[in-house]
């Protein structure tokens, strides 16, 4: 009784979950705001840590083959694109090879150690979920104009503190991104207050760059800065805006100048690009947090045989040996 209670309240919470991480992708696709990234993120590693247990728990295989490609499937409600089904197609092979390799090895190891068992082979996982988020990105994205296809920058936390830890290593100034307030001019000052320190501790020869700069007054450099912000922002810029609000002007107009092609004729390869690097960025970012995946599912089913939910068993095993 126990046991078929876990079976079946694995596959539920598997659909489930996997239900709402497509829909967290629909979300990032539709342009909401990026802290579903953060929330993607998270679904998807219950996910993973779901379809293994589901493969460790659920003994009939046929049920395997059935629950999971159909949480991959859940995928194209989002697109209702008949080609999109070529993905699930392509996945359901993966999943299969995926169980094969996975209960092959349980019943070829003496002692059961998950770790082991999921170290290589959940490279197979991995590579049905990028398959399947970049597939539902692509048949989303497809149709629109190129501009909408590029992702758009936003300053929030997250994006904040990513700033300020990466480029403030680089030029102070961009500590100045911190206060919610800061104005561009502020920004600027502070570029120039860094600029002319550095100036003035270098050798006054009038061979180096420190010469030059300190000839440059504070509102000549105010001006400068101001000149080059408004060409990069793709606007005039009065000095009085947040920074906060302009950085991403920026980013996003840099963005589009970039990857939006000047041949309106020339074929569509926006879409293909952003899914192909979105494939890929998936494949090395689920890779890296791989073993915190597995490690958290040796928790889980610590705890599952903890609280006898689970039991082991030894059996007796005839095998050939080379007398």
């Amino acid at each position: 009784m126990k046991k078929q209670i876990i079976k079946y309240t694995l596959i539920v919470a598997t659909l489930v979950i996997a239900f709402l991480a497509w829909y967290s992708i629909d979300r990032l696709v539709a342009g909401y705001s990026s802290y579903w990234w953060l929330g993607a993120l998270i679904l998807f590693s219950f996910y993973f840590i779901l379809i293994c247990l589901d493969i460790l728990l659920i003994e009939k295989k046929l049920t395997l083959l059935l629950v999971i490609p159909i949480s991959f499937l859940i995928s194209w409600i989002f697109t209702l694109e008949i080609l999109h089904l070529i993905v699930p197609g392509v996945i359901f092979l993966v999943i299969w090879h995926f169980i094969n390799l996975i209960r092959k090895d349980l019943k070829s190891i003496v002692f059961i150690d998950l770790n082991k068992v999921f170290y290589i082979r959940k490279l197979w996982l991995i590579l049905a979920l990028s398959l399947a988020i970049a597939g539902q990105y692509y048949f989303q994205v497809k149709d629109l104009p190129e501009k909408q296809i590029i992702p758009k920058f936003t300053m929030n936390d997250i994006s904040r503190t990513l700033i300020v830890t990466i480029l403030g290593q680089y030029n102070p100034a961009f500590y100045a991104v911190e206060e919610e307030n800061a104005t561009v001019n502020q920004f600027l000052l502070e570029n120039y207050s860094q600029v002319k320190s550095q100036s003035e501790n270098q050798p006054q020869d009038g061979s180096t760059s420190g010469g030059a700069v300190k000839e440059v007054n504070r509102e000549e450099f105010l001006e400068e800065g101001l000149a080059q912000i408004s060409t990069l922002a793709g606007r005039q810029v009065s000095g009085n805006e947040k920074i906060n609000d302009v950085f991403p002007e920026i980013v996003n107009k840099q963005l589009e100048e970039h990857m939006v092609k000047e041949d309106p004729a020339g074929p569509e390869l926006t879409a293909p690009a952003f899914a192909l690097i979105l494939f890929l960025s998936i494949l090395a970012l689920v890779s890296l947090l791989g073993y915190f995946l597995v490690l958290a599912l040796r928790i889980i089913f610590w705890f599952f045989k903890k609280f006898r939910w689970v039991r082991f068993t030894k059996v007796p095993v005839e095998m050939e040996v080379i007398d």
